[in-house]
């Protein structure tokens, strides 16, 4: 299916009342996005909604951390930045697409395709003994080519850690930004 289109960026309100109950289950953010799950991320919590404008397309929220000894505005524009160079990668079966980065509630927020899959090391937690050879052959393999195009025009993953691995029910690996 061809990926969706960007929205254009809204400016999101400010007040906190517009991320209320963000993380429960059936909450609507903003008249938009439909919370369907959540759970902590790796850099953040991660919220998992449908857009509405988008006819429910299922969407991992990624909500960015922001640091205390580095000035608002810099993190600002390198999350701007590193977030545009995640979604100029475009589709790649082994990475996770990323569609947009918006404001709600004063928090810088990546929006990416929801893969319904587990972080690697639940995957690994919920076999029965460890993994056959091949199988775990294959997921190497997979990861290697997915870091071969991040390597190319990234020059790195940034974070790459086992739980920014996500592996589907067909044992499809994607790296998640």
């Amino acid at each position: 299916p061809a990926t969706p289109q960007a929205p254009t960026p809204a400016p999101a309100p400010a007040a906190a009342a517009s991320v209320r109950g963000e993380g429960e289950n059936g909450a609507v953010i903003q008249h938009r996005w439909e919370v369907f799950g959540a759970q902590p991320g790796a850099r953040g919590p991660v919220a998992f909604v449908r857009d509405r404008h988008w006819d429910g397309l299922p969407l991992a929220v990624k909500t960015l951390r922001q640091r205390d000894d580095i000035p608002l505005t810099t993190q600002r524009k390198a999350i701007w930045h590193r977030t545009q160079e995640w979604r100029d990668l475009g589709e790649h079966p082994h990475l996770v697409s990323g569609y947009y980065t918006l404001e709600v509630g004063g928090r810088l927020r990546f929006f990416v395709h929801h893969v319904p899959a587990r972080p690697l090391p639940v995957w690994l937690a919920g076999l029965a003994g460890p993994a056959p050879l091949p199988r775990r052959l294959d997921l190497a393999i997979q990861l290697a080519a997915a870091l071969e195009l991040l390597q190319a025009r990234l020059g790195a993953h940034g974070a790459l850690r086992p739980s920014s691995c996500l592996v589907a029910d067909d044992d499809t690996l994607r790296l998640s930004p």
